[in-house]
């Protein structure tokens, strides 16, 4: 039976009976126990697999017989409290039975915890980089939902860390296309080790947890597959934004050197450019995605070398009209592109259907889902070219009014390449929705 001691004046946290703490460690803190030696360990699971909870116990021990300095990271600081901070408060360091004011302070301003022996864990979010600087001697780092960061934003956050930390990283699966999976589980890199663990591992998961997981296993197989059995894959929103998507094909598109090339472009920090070819309203494929960096210019080079020979038309993001700072002196980019284009000696462009704004993302959906179920397998996505794109259309979700969830895309740092697709769609294929005479 827990014990219930004060810590302060604010809460009153359970503390476990220590005598029989091993019995409540999970195979996910043995495994870390037995087998994170290496400079990299990632630590991936279905839900319910009690990783983070291991995670944060496993530290607190390494934290009490060693100093160490501990840098916990999420991609935004908001989230911070509600999961890791208060994941080490009211649980690993409880069972450790580390009481606050006795074993260690946490100032919770600073969001940093310090224990007797010198030990310290600091909090960071990764929106917050100029607070990321200020870090010195890390010993060790936790990256929690690691699923959440871009490869840019790890690679940064490396770089800024100072000696050579172990660094562990948590999270449930997602697309196979995820950067994760090429840098930590498809890598023979000695310096990785994999952990693996699902509900099926942790008998204190709850009854009412596996029923659901049993219902799951019965009446949605693929997310019952993914959630509960933690293997790849992508699990479809509630309301997803591409009501259709299973209308088209993914297969192989092979392009034809006969007909115009249509150019799609997304702007943003990644800049994102989607090649289709349209056969006059009875086929579309969707052959290749191009994602680079805030250079536009390498995009362009790549367009117009490979594409010297064809008609190309453009469109896509109607805020590339405007000025950016992340372009070359506060140029648009549709200017750049126009430039570029130039520059590489590209004679036959037309820029006839780029928008001077964007369609709302409700018409939008509308119009799109119209023409998926128009085409249905007469509109081909390339699954090998194209992979973002497949995954960003069974990803996006739409908020109740029918508008597309930004604050999601930007959240989880996914939908440049689905941006580029209702584009694609609304601007190219706009008389094909016409002619089928729902158009209000």
């Amino acid at each position: 039976m827990a014990k219930v001691v004060p810590l302060n004046r604010e809460a009153v946290r359970p503390i476990i009976d220590i005598s029989k703490r091993k019995a409540n460690l999970l195979r996910n803190y043995h495994d870390l126990d037995k087998r994170a030696n290496t400079p990299y360990v990632a630590n991936m699971g279905g839900g319910g697999s009690g990783k983070s909870h291991s995670t944060a116990q496993y530290l607190v021990k390494r934290l009490m017989q060693k100093k160490h300095k501990l840098l916990v990271i999420r991609k935004f600081a908001t989230t911070l409290n509600d999961s890791v901070v208060d994941l080490f408060l009211s649980k690993a360091l409880p069972f450790w039975g580390r009481v606050e004011d006795r074993d260690y302070t946490f100032n919770k301003s600073s969001r940093k915890i310090t224990f007797r022996n010198g030990s310290v864990i600091i909090f960071r979010g990764l929106d917050n980089p100029e607070k990321m600087k200020s870090i010195t001697g890390i010993t060790l780092v936790w990256v929690e939902e690691a699923s959440e960061l871009s490869q840019n934003e790890f690679k940064i956050m490396s770089d800024r860390i100072r000696g050579e930390p172990q660094i562990y990283l948590t999270y449930n699966p997602i697309s196979e296309r995820h950067w994760l999976k090429a840098r930590f589980h498809d890598s023979d890199d000695p310096r990785i080790t994999c952990l693996f663990s699902t509900y099926l591992d942790n008998p204190f998961v709850g009854q009412k947890y596996v029923e659901d997981m049993e219902w799951y296993k019965e009446h949605d197989e693929e997310h019952y597959r993914i959630y509960a059995l933690g293997e790849w894959g992508l699990i479809r929103p509630e309301n997803p934004y591409f009501t259709t998507f299973k209308a088209f094909m993914k297969g192989v598109t092979k392009y034809n050197p006969h007909y115009p090339v249509h150019v799609t472009f997304d702007f943003n920090v990644k800049n994102t450019a989607l090649i289709s070819q349209h056969f006059d309203g009875e086929r579309v494929e969707y052959q290749r995605l191009i994602q680079g960096g805030g250079d536009l210019e390498d995009i362009c080079r790549q367009i117009a070398f490979d594409y010297r020979h064809n008609q190309i038309y453009f469109t896509g993001d109607g805020s590339g009209n405007n000025g950016s700072a992340y372009t070359s002196g506060n140029q648009s980019g549709w200017e750049l592109i126009k430039m570029y284009m130039d520059k590489y000696g590209h004679d036959y462009c037309d820029y006839s259907r780029v928008p001077r704004s964007n369609p709302s993302t409700a018409s939008g959906r509308q119009i799109t889902n119209a023409l998926l179920a128009h085409f249905g397998k007469r509109l081909i996505i390339d699954r090998e070219l194209c992979g973002i794109l497949l995954d960003d259309v069974e990803r996006m979700r739409a908020l109740s009014n029918g508008s597309l969830d930004k604050k999601d895309c930007e959240k989880y740092n996914y939908g440049h390449a689905g941006d580029c697709f209702r584009y694609s769609l609304y601007h190219f294929e706009y008389d094909t929705y016409k002619s089928l005479g729902i158009a209000a």
